[in-house]
């Protein structure tokens, strides 16, 4: 598998925070193989403990201006057999809720935005919602969650249809 991945084949790059969750399904619950899109997720979901701080997740800036932010220190703690498997994903979901909270503070002292939107498929994720509405909103953000349109790939298909019917020949 390494020898594919750094070959780049069968191996491509991604920038949905639910292949970050199938592979943390995969390294703490032996997740190798689902019948359905987000199995794993769900799975890693219901077996997480809040509680347990995870790593502070570095945010990198590239030349394009796009925040990028670095999965790699959650490797070493989700492979780390000492701890149970629902803290190990407990963690997972802490350290994306506080990385969360950093990018929305830096964009508030930047721009003054006030409010976050939490949409994409990984935010189907229950206790990744509620966690991450909890504490924007005890840090002064008014957060928005899809109620009319799918957060996942459906929501995805509506806007790009929006999209194309908002443009003028």
């Amino acid at each position: 598998m390494r020898a594919a991945w750094e070959r780049g084949v069968n191996a491509p790059w991604s920038s949905a925070a639910g292949r970050l969750f199938d592979a943390a399904a995969a390294l703490v619950l032996g997740v190798g193989e689902t019948s359905f899109e987000g199995q794993g997720p769900m799975w890693l979901e219901a077996c997480a403990r809040r509680g347990r701080e995870g790593p502070v997740l570095p945010i990198e800036t590239d030349a394009g201006g796009v925040g990028r932010i670095d999965w790699a220190p959650l490797l070493e703690p989700l492979v780390d057999t000492g701890l149970a498997a629902g803290d190990r994903a407990g963690l997972l979901h802490g350290s994306l809720v506080e990385v969360l909270v950093r990018i929305s503070e830096a964009e508030r002292a930047r721009s003054g935005a006030t409010v976050v939107g939490l949409t994409g498929g990984v935010f189907q994720n229950r206790l990744l919602s509620e966690w991450a509405n909890a504490v924007l909103t005890d840090r002064g953000f008014r957060v928005l969650l899809p109620e009319r349109v799918p957060c996942n790939d459906g929501g995805l298909s509506y806007g790009q249809i929006a999209d194309f019917l908002g443009r003028t020949p």
